[in-house]
């Protein structure tokens, strides 16, 4: 496994930097939803993970965005200087609530937890949204709150990004879950999320048209949603030894299986428990270093925070806060049994990211790793 931090030698302990839990609660945090664009999802969306799913959430309210990257989804990466290809977006998911008309609005990621909120209010109930990516538990699960009984209606809506030019895939709803399967031809790489719901009270609707399937919440008090992904990607000398491209997984088990037992075993555990592994398993990396520069958490949002640093405003916060982050996204990106973060981490919004998303040691492994 990968050791993120060295045993503290007493002169680190006495110096304060290391192994106490920080009392002061480290977050980014918005007054409004992540743009739905390329831009929106590299400057404002929160990234999340568990060493081979990488999540960004975007936080709307009419309509939540969360697009989901797997670490092994490769496309070609052929053509003398033309990087085309490479890693892939994986899904592009949707829950449409259709709250246009909100107030009170913020949205967070806590380091200290490594789990993320979104909260407002409508019509005078307040909504709310908990998100976390565990690696014990291997989904990414989501708790929809609302504070007045049977005020809860969604639409659970994946969709499969870029498809056609080498990528094919069906998305199907049946009772509670939906089945996002399908394959990248180059590698032959065949792929599959599983998206679970689970309500409390109101009534609950399967749909499928033209290949889109989609699940549908009515006045419900609260739900839980749980993402499991895969793929047959396995890291194994055949991958490499294996000339013809479209053979190289050849023999390797389609990844329905694994992927139904990722989300049968969670199902099995109440949304406590998982929250409770998450945490357990989050924190013992995170809480190995604390970093107190005597800052104070500040009343504006992380993006004016950023905004105003390079024309003088110092925050030693925002230094407090870049110096977890960059350990927070090692711990979301790198994880036993998984692959190594690539140049952009494990996360990917597009069809042909920057230089492939590739693996790439003149500067690849220093710009993962340095921030931590």
């Amino acid at each position: 496994g990968t050791q993120l931090a060295p045993e503290a030698s007493a002169a680190e302990q006495n110096s304060g930097l290391t192994a106490d839990r920080p009392g002061k609660t480290l977050r980014l945090w918005y007054d409004e939803p992540a743009p739905d664009s390329d831009a929106g999802w590299v400057n404002r969306s929160i990234p999340m993970g568990n060493g081979y799913m990488g999540v960004n959430l975007f936080g709307g309210t009419a309509s939540e965005r969360i697009q989901i990257t797997e670490n092994s989804l490769y496309d070609s990466t052929e053509g003398r200087g033309l990087r085309r290809g490479g890693l892939n977006n994986f899904a592009e998911v949707y829950l449409d609530f259709g709250h246009n008309d909100t107030s009170n609005y913020e949205r967070e990621l806590n380091l200290n937890e490594g789990i993320s909120h979104v909260k407002y209010e409508q019509d005078g109930v307040a909504y709310s949204r908990e998100y976390f990516t565990s690696y014990p538990d291997k989904v990414t699960a989501i708790r929809l709150s609302a504070s007045k009984a049977g005020t809860l209606s969604f639409t659970l809506r994946p969709t499969i990004p870029f498809l056609g030019s080498g990528k094919s895939g069906t998305v199907v709803a049946k009772g509670d879950t939906i089945i996002l399967a399908g394959v990248m031809s180059y590698f032959n790489v065949k792929f599959e999320g599983q998206f679970k719901v689970i309500p409390a009270g109101g009534t609950m609707k399967a749909a499928n048209s033209k290949s889109q399937g989609t699940i549908t919440v009515s006045d419900s008090d609260s739900a839980v949603i749980l993402i499991a992904v895969g793929t047959n990607y396995r890291v194994d000398s055949q991958v490499f030894l294996t000339a013809t491209n479209a053979e190289k997984l050849a023999g390797f088990p389609h990844p329905h299986a694994k992927v139904t037992g990722y989300l049968a075993d969670a199902a099995a555990k109440s949304y406590e428990e998982l929250l409770a592994n998450h945490k357990a398993d989050y924190t013992e990396l995170y809480d190995r270093v604390s970093l107190d520069l005597g800052a104070t958490e500040p009343v504006i949002p992380t993006d004016e925070l950023v905004d105003a640093y390079p024309e003088g405003a110092s925050s030693r916060y925002l230094e407090e806060l870049a110096f977890q982050f960059g350990r927070y996204m090692l711990i979301c990106s790198c994880r036993p049994g998984t692959l190594p973060p690539h140049l952009q981490g494990i996360w990917n919004v597009y069809q042909k990211p920057p230089w492939a998303s590739q693996y790439l040691h003149d500067t690849n492994v220093q710009m993962a790793l340095a921030p931590a």
